[in-house]
């Protein structure tokens, strides 16, 4: 039974320091944990690699609410949110995860990934994401999925991509074409993944048809 593509993107904290401060919400003093919480894309819930901003704050452990890191000098300093089961990665995050998905999808779609489709697919989220994103963690994403799952990858980028500007899911659909063509002309199954998740995108056949003009120039 073939396995599920599962992307998504998550938080990984590290704690900076712990130690006493006074919470203007509890209003006496409690324990305090200071944390730097940085988005990575994952595949089951394994963290792959570093997408977005990351973002520093302290959390009270007696209530659980988040504080600026400027509430430890100034007990007045407000509130940035409630901590619940664990802050959501910022859309950023969200999309590049998604757009990992898409990508391995297309990779997967006639059967194993070659090295040169996982070193594309590095390529392309290297420039999504803004940062250098490595071959290996590329390599054992793809490698945690037994068969592509373009359907899956479609609902996931589809919201993803949600208010995105045109230009950003064009980016998207050309990353796409660049991971099919990696290896020469795209597979017939390469290809129809790449229609599929284009249209999950919002960019329709003509659409589809002038990206694809465009870097055969």
């Amino acid at each position: 039974m073939p396995l599920f593509l599962f992307f998504g993107a998550r938080n990984v904290r590290r704690t900076l320091q712990q130690g006493e401060f006074h919470c203007p919400r509890c209003r006496s003093v409690q324990r305090f944990e200071r944390v730097y919480a940085q988005p990575h894309a994952h595949v089951y819930f394994i963290p792959l690699f570093k997408v977005g901003q990351g973002q520093e704050y302290v959390r009270c452990e007696q209530c659980r609410t988040r504080f600026h890191p400027s509430v430890l000098g100034s007990p007045g300093a407000a509130v940035a949110d409630r901590d619940g089961s664990g802050s959501a990665a910022d859309p950023r995050a969200r999309l590049v995860a998604a757009t990992a998905a898409a990508l391995s999808a297309v990779a997967l779609a006639d059967g194993p990934a070659s090295e040169a489709e996982i070193e594309a697919i590095a390529r392309e989220l290297s420039d999504v994401a803004g940062a250098r994103v490595a071959v290996e963690d590329v390599r054992r994403a793809v490698a945690a999925t037994a068969a592509g799952d373009v359907e899956r990858a479609a609902r996931v980028v589809r919201a993803a991509a949600v208010g995105e500007r045109p230009e950003v899911r064009e980016a998207i659909v050309t990353a796409l074409l660049r991971v099919s063509a990696a290896e020469g002309d795209p597979s017939p199954a390469a290809a129809a993944a790449v229609r599929q998740l284009a249209g999950a995108l919002d960019v329709t056949p003509t659409h589809l048809r002038g990206i694809v003009a465009d870097l055969s120039v």
